[in-house]
């Protein structure tokens, strides 16, 4: 079932909207080249809470909050080849708060890529209560998982 999406997603989108584009997929990207990316952006982006109310969508930040390391890792992943259907940013509930990850599908294996570890995690041993997700199809839609 679709859902809105977070609100500075969509702002986001109207300031960049090929971030919000539809990607084909042009080639496989390994499990190390993900691992690479996603510690490289965890290390990249020094940690900022944004302010109560807030929710800035950024790309490529100095520092930042969850979602800004996923939008990050998305950006570079696709421009390595990968398609947005593969790479899908997902906002849930951890027991600390709402977090956003990305959610990085290689050979039919969904993987959690997350500001808060440098490790990538099968979608299955992640401790997120998933809310909503970017469609495959379009993602500038959102839906509620099953």
């Amino acid at each position: 079932a679709y859902t809105l999406g977070p609100s500075g997603f969509y702002r986001m989108c109207l300031d960049n909207p090929t971030e919000c584009r539809r990607v084909t997929q042009t080639r496989i990207l390994s499990v190390d080249e993900v691992r690479e990316i996603n510690t490289s952006v965890n290390t990249s982006i020094r940690p900022k809470i944004e302010s109560p109310g807030s929710d800035d969508w950024r790309v490529e930040p100095t520092s930042g909050d969850c979602e800004d390391y996923a939008i990050t890792k998305r950006r570079l992943l696709i421009a390595r080849g990968i398609g947005s259907a593969n790479a899908r940013i997902a906002v849930g509930k951890l027991k600390s708060g709402d977090h956003a990850v990305l959610l990085v599908t290689l050979r039919g294996q969904t993987y959690v890529l997350d500001n808060l570890t440098d490790a990538i995690w099968s979608a299955e041993q992640s401790t997120m209560k998933i809310t909503s997700i970017q469609s495959i199809n379009n993602p500038r839609m959102w839906l509620r998982p099953k």
